[in-house]
């Protein structure tokens, strides 16, 4: 028995849009779920006034706004080192030690000939007072003398030896008077080089001169420097300390 070819087509159709229907009942039931999201946490903070720091990110370098060369100014041999690489230091703080030893023995032995000078100015101011009161009654024993010749008491060659003597003691007393200004000058020369001895003296603490950072120390205890830069005992070129205010520096 045949079927009509429109009939065949009709009932086939019709199953399949039927499990089409099914098959997409099924697909929105389950993207549909039914559930409820917890609450999301919140935190609370009460507002508050303050300087927020500004970050800049960029090439380039940090240089100091300010930078002292230190460098010894008497030769000697370093005896201690005050500071740590990178410390702070304060204008004045101690950096170096150096062996202060032979500046004392120079301060102490120009010390003693301002002593021994001013000795000398003494023993000369009192020899020039001595020939003063010589030299007076010289001149006295000159006047008496010419008020006897006048009157032909005394020879003349008495007055004239009396004449004499007295223009030998106005010469000593002019010498003295010469000698003593000679000694004034002299312990000048020494106070002086007692300053000197003092300065030369002070090289020896080597301070700060400013406020910052100090850098890397290139000597040790025991290294001899001398003034220029030249050292010994440790590196043959070494760099001249450094004190860099607000950044790091480098020491000898």
């Amino acid at each position: 028995m045949r079927v009509p070819r429109a009939l065949f087509s009709h009932f086939w159709l019709a199953p399949c849009f039927g499990l089409v229907a099914v098959v997409f009942n099924g697909c929105v039931n389950k993207a549909q779920p039914n559930f409820e999201r917890p609450p999301a946490p919140v935190s609370v903070t009460s507002a508050v006034t303050q300087d927020v720091p500004t970050y800049l990110t960029a090439i380039g370098k940090t240089a100091a706004r300010e930078v002292v060369s230190i460098q010894p100014q008497v030769s000697g041999r370093i005896t201690q080192i005050h500071f740590t690489d990178g410390a702070n230091v304060k204008k004045g703080d101690m950096l170096f030690s150096i062996d202060a030893r032979p500046f004392q023995a120079n301060l102490q032995q120009a010390q003693a000939n301002l002593s021994k000078d001013a000795a000398l100015k003494k023993q000369t101011e009192a020899n020039l007072a001595r020939d003063i009161a010589q030299a007076k009654w010289g001149d006295t024993q000159v006047k008496r003398t010419r008020e006897l010749l006048d009157h032909g008491v005394v020879p003349r060659e008495q007055y004239e030896q009396l004449l004499a003597n007295q223009d030998s003691l106005n010469a000593t007393v002019e010498a003295d008077r010469a000698a003593v200004g000679s000694a004034d000058e002299v312990m000048k020369v020494d106070m002086a080089s007692i300053e000197s001895a003092k300065v030369q003296l002070s090289y020896c603490l080597i301070r700060s001169p400013i406020d910052g950072r100090a850098g890397q120390r290139l000597v040790d205890v025991g290294n001899v420097v001398n003034p220029g830069g030249s050292n010994s005992g440790g590196s043959a070129n070494a760099v001249p300390a450094m004190a860099r205010r607000e950044t790091a520096a480098q020491c000898w």
